[in-house]
């Protein structure tokens, strides 16, 4: 087996024996390069990015949330990919807590100035004799949002961000957005936002800046066949289809860019649901292909189809919309040479292809995302992968 290099949590903190994984940019198979940032890891001041450390083909040994020993193997680095994904990682060395320290305790739903009891006065005395915890940055910034105080916490020695993770504010007990808001109807699952990007955010709509970035980057997209090719108002699924399936595939990877923000949560779809742009003279219809990822040009030409007829006829329902995680725009055919796709709502990002240049072959691809949702860095990133994976299917 060629192994090239190995990539370890580094020892950036000499007070930190463990960091956690709280980003993975790649998958088990994917071809890096040397320098590409694989994963995020944060200690308990920073959140420090992991590069590969040679380039080749990547198996993962840690995934999402695993608490790791500094040194410890993150991934391996093949020259193969049909060993990055044939090699079997031992069973990564979890880091866990002593029993009696393997809780937050927290009082919710308790007036803050209502008086302990002597019982409970005499056990929070005991706690504190036995453990006086120390909080990091990110801890005390979590508290604040919660609007808890450091005297909540007991039982543990050194508190993190993600170890108060079971702790909610006063009048929220469920810890999830208001359900008697209009809300998708597609699954999905909550997380606060982040303090930092929740400054970052505030910085951003304190000036004259939207929510939303638009990044654009020029690609080759093979058209899979001439059997069976659109003409008119649908030509554009010619070239659309095959970025239609790889868009699916790609955001089960991009879990940020298959999100939406609503009332400071970050909230992640559980499935990816396409959909694609119709407007056929009697206004703009979102048709709901649903998850791609395996279907076959054929197929994905025929469900658009299907979609065209259903909106001629008037049977496209609109609500349909609200399932669709995704959705993509083509004016490939309309002689756009570039264009910045709205965003629509509970979406996090957006796709717009535009028309194929004469010269190189090549279609400029548009992305629209919401910076509080996601970073310009994986904005880029999700671009950069489409683009080479359009490029291998050539």
């Amino acid at each position: 087996m060629s192994e090239l290099a190995q990539i370890k949590v580094p020892a950036k903190f000499p007070n930190d024996e463990t960091a956690s994984v709280v980003a993975v940019y790649v998958a088990t198979g994917d071809r890096v390069s040397a320098g590409s940032v694989a994963m995020d890891v944060e200690f308990s001041k920073a959140t420090v990015e992991v590069e590969c450390t040679a380039g080749g083909y990547i198996s993962l040994c840690a995934g999402l949330k695993d608490e790791m020993p500094v040194g410890s193997t993150l991934a391996i680095i093949f020259s193969s990919e049909a060993e990055a994904r044939q090699f079997v990682p031992e069973k990564p060395v979890l880091v866990t807590r002593s029993k009696e320290s393997s809780y937050v305790k927290t009082k919710t739903a308790q007036p803050r100035n209502r008086a302990p009891s002597q019982a409970e006065d005499g056990q929070e005395a005991r706690s504190a004799k036995i453990l006086k915890p120390l909080f990091s940055a990110s801890a005390l910034a979590r508290l604040k949002d919660l609007g808890l105080d450091q005297e909540d916490i007991s039982g543990i020695d050194f508190v993190r961000a993600k170890d108060i993770g079971c702790a909610l504010p006063t009048g929220n007990p469920n810890g999830v957005v208001n359900r008697s808001l209009d809300l998708p109807r597609s699954p999905f699952t909550s997380e606060k936002l982040p303090p930092l990007k929740a400054a970052e955010l505030g910085n951003l709509l304190a000036g004259q800046n939207v929510a939303t970035s638009n990044f654009q980057r020029t690609m080759l997209i093979p058209s899979p066949d001439n059997a069976g090719r659109l003409g008119g108002a649908l030509a554009g699924i010619n070239n659309s289809s095959i970025v239609l399936r790889q868009c699916a595939r790609l955001l089960k990877e991009f879990r940020y860019i298959n999100a939406f923000y609503l009332e400071g949560q970050l909230n992640f779809y559980s499935h990816v649901n396409i959909g694609y742009a119709i407007d056929l003279g009697q206004g703009l219809r979102i048709a709901n292909l649903g998850d791609l990822s395996e279907a076959t040009d054929s197929e994905i030409k025929s469900k658009i189809v299907y979609a065209a007829k259903s909106y001629m006829t008037g049977k496209l329902n609109p609500g349909e919309v609200e399932h669709v995680t995704f959705v993509v725009t083509d004016l490939s055919n309309e002689n756009v040479e570039s264009f910045i796709p709205l965003l629509g709502k509970f979406q996090g990002a957006t796709l717009g292809i535009c028309s194929r240049d004469p010269a190189s072959g090549s279609f400029k691809v548009s992305l629209t995302f919401d910076h509080r949702v996601t970073e310009g860095r994986m904005a880029a990133r999700f671009l950069q992968q489409l683009a080479e994976r359009l490029k291998q299917s050539e």
